[in-house]
């Protein structure tokens, strides 16, 4: 149950895109590859360091909370939102999964799912998305100031497994809206994409949180799945490039997956 909720928190963080004009489109993601390829190197390394302590990552998050609500605030730009709101979906994550009893796993990851009903009520798509990170850093500031510290991640070879989880995942979504695609394709690729990689991240995020194993039957099931629809969209909107991005990506995480997380992760 903590998977399936986990997933569909992402599955929402995916699905915004697809609502996005084509003009909104290119900038949003433009800033949005850029803070995940940023945030996500800055937060993995605080959470995977064995030379940081419970109560400095929990310090440093708090930190990183504040100013992400200021950003959120002070966001004038497409591209500037698009920029902060993979570091708020951060913020709360790893403060939920690595700061919390597991009793609240569930009640604090449902928020993230009903908080895309402020992408509905606002006036635009990006005042959604600016309100939402709001929430989302209010709940991650909640949680920190109420836990002692943030735990590890249950992984080893922190740098190599950076570099295989940067270059696979971080690098193809940065490298995509850079393509010379048409802004309604290259939507379409960048949802099958992060999809596909979304897809095989979590997996190997969730295990590495030390959260609970997934059995190798849905492990499987999600890969094919993600082939499949890889398959499908290279066949309907056909871009090599695009197509070899993506495979590449969805293949080192599957790989990372088995090389990198600590078998046996106590469950919380």
């Amino acid at each position: 149950m903590n998977f399936i909720v986990f997933l569909a928190v992402n599955i929402v963080n995916v699905a915004i895109i697809a609502f996005l004009s084509d003009h909104q489109a290119t900038e949003f993601l433009k800033g949005y590859s850029a803070g995940n390829l940023i945030f996500s190197l800055i937060l993995t390394l605080l959470m995977s360091s064995s030379g940081v302590d419970d109560g400095q990552r929990r310090l440093v998050a708090i930190m990183l909370s504040l100013l992400t609500g200021l950003l959120v605030f002070i966001g004038d730009s497409v591209w500037l939102v698009g920029l902060v709101y993979p570091l708020a979906l951060l913020l709360v994550d790893y403060a939920i999964s690595q700061g919390s009893a597991s009793s609240v796993h569930i009640r604090y990851r449902l928020i993230g799912v009903f908080t895309a009903v402020t992408l509905v009520v606002t006036p635009s798509l990006i005042e959604g998305i600016e309100f939402r990170a709001f929430v989302l850093v209010v709940v991650a500031l909640f949680l920190l100031l109420r836990t002692n510290g943030l735990k590890k991640l249950q992984i080893n070879k922190t740098i190599p497994f950076l570099a295989t989880i940067y270059l696979c995942y971080s690098g193809v979504l940065f490298l995509l809206p850079r393509l010379d695609l048409a802004p309604d394709v290259l939507k379409i690729w960048y949802l099958c994409a992060q999809g596909g990689l979304v897809l095989q991240l979590k997996i190997l995020d969730f295990e590495a949180r030390g959260t609970a194993t997934i059995s190798s039957l849905i492990s499987k099931s999600f890969v094919l799945a993600a082939g499949f629809v890889l398959v499908a969209v290279q066949f309907i909107y056909p871009s090599w490039q695009a197509f070899g991005l993506t495979a590449l990506g969805m293949v080192g995480l599957y790989v990372s997956r088995r090389v990198y997380v600590v078998a046996g992760a106590p469950p919380r």
